[in-house]
């Protein structure tokens, strides 16, 4: 009843202002805390310190290449530490957790986020890592799923419904705690169904089959879009979005993961997974889109970098720990900070207010729709066109995904 009232107010609020939202781009970054990333940015909510139980731990200097730190539902718990935040230490040995850039690591998404709207209470939807992060992006569920999958080594490209038999899943009963093993390939009802339902277009980019990064290629875990007839028309390479874009091609609700080597995952450098971000959020600022396009640039998962702020609790599964929202648009209230409340589950609820489809979860229905980051009715923003920076030749770490097992 509260979505249909909040569709019917915004129908109205359409009519009197004339919306001229008409795309949503949702780039899906890797594991970065807010602390770690924007603890510094003016204004908002962040830190310099931190706790390791009762030791008050300053927040070093970030590395743009650093070592990946281990992040699960288990370790998620342990850093919250009941709320106090104190458990990071416990996750990662010395103290690598406690670590944030400054503006100048980071100065395309400093200056992103000082023109447009930065998110300082965004949460990810749940606790721990990747896989069933992602699944909220599109079904604003994880279908109770609680980590990565496991026993797939020979596959390390795919964790879906692509994964080599064996492979499996940890699935929680959230009402007694029961685990089940299952193969990751489920069927939920995902914003794309309800996309087609109303007769609008989506396209989800990611890495191919066969390039690192298809792993975060969430889709394929749900096994009527795997194994539909949209799959090869809808799920596409990464690598074609710009010349897409360019093209005169972008759908209603558009989804970008990144491959590997420009994903923000550690032990990738952060230098170049900024100037990846530059070059797609410009290919969409130098086009035909830019004036009637809504950008959500967010991180999967905090990585098991600090944050100081306590989680609200939602249900058993999460809220997970704060990550950066970057909200971008001609229309967004700018050099805006929203202390709002926000996860995942806003940016599909954001999509649903703005084409009158229903929810598709009791989290997308009671997220905040991060409608009021936006002034429809302001003078539009002009583009903000940057220039991806010369990185520094840093010594890359070896790359290994942790095991998780979803406790």
């Amino acid at each position: 009843m509260r979505r249909l009232f909040t569709v019917l107010l915004l129908a109205l609020s359409c009519s009197a202002q004339n919306i001229p939202i008409k795309h949503v781009v949702i780039i899906i970054k890797e594991n970065r805390s807010f602390d770690h990333m924007f603890g510094l940015f003016p204004g908002a909510n962040g830190a310099t310190y931190g706790y390791a139980g009762s030791q008050k731990i300053p927040l070093a200097h970030a590395q743009l290449i650093s070592a990946d730190l281990p992040h699960g539902f288990r370790e998620s718990l342990t850093a919250i530490d009941g709320g106090k935040m104190d458990g990071f230490y416990k996750i990662a040995k010395d103290y690598q957790s406690y670590v944030q850039f400054h503006q100048e690591d980071i100065p395309n998404y400093w200056k992103y986020a000082e023109k447009f709207g930065l998110a300082d209470n965004f949460f990810s939807s749940m606790y721990g890592g990747s896989f069933p992060n992602h699944m909220y992006f599109a079904a604003a569920s994880s279908d109770d799923i609680v980590g990565n999958p496991s026993g797939q080594k020979q596959t390390p490209n795919a964790w879906g419904c692509d994964s080599l038999p064996g492979t499996y899943v940890i699935q929680v009963d959230p009402t007694n705690g029961q685990r089940n093993n299952i193969f990751p390939c489920v069927d939920i009802p995902t914003l794309p169904d309800e996309l087609n339902a109303a007769g609008h277009t989506w396209r989800y980019y990611s890495a191919t089959r066969t390039a690192y990064g298809f792993i975060w290629s969430v889709l394929d875990s749900i096994n009527h879009i795997r194994y539909g007839d949209q799959w090869d028309t809808n799920v596409l390479d990464v690598n074609n979005f710009a010349s897409d874009v360019q093209n005169g091609q972008l759908a209603d609700v558009t989804w970008i993961t990144p491959t590997g080597p420009v994903s923000d995952h550690p032990p990738k450098s952060v230098c170049v997974g900024e100037g990846w971000s530059v070059e797609i959020i410009n290919a969409i600022m130098n086009s035909q889109f830019w004036d009637s396009t809504a950008i959500f640039l967010t991180w999967d998962d905090f990585g098991g970098f600090y944050d100081h702020v306590n989680p609200p609790k939602e249900d058993y599964f999460g809220l997970g720990i704060r990550v950066p929202m970057i909200i971008i648009s001609p229309y967004v209230k700018p050099g805006s900070i929203h202390h709002t409340v926000f996860e995942f589950s806003s940016m599909l609820s954001f999509a649903e207010t703005l084409f009158g489809l229903p929810a598709l979860t009791k989290r997308d229905e009671e997220a905040d729709n991060m409608m009021k980051a936006f002034d429809f009715s302001q003078k539009a923003l002009p583009p903000l066109i940057l220039t991806p920076r010369q990185c520094p030749n840093e010594k890359e770490r070896p790359f290994t995904l942790p095991d998780d097992d979803g406790d």
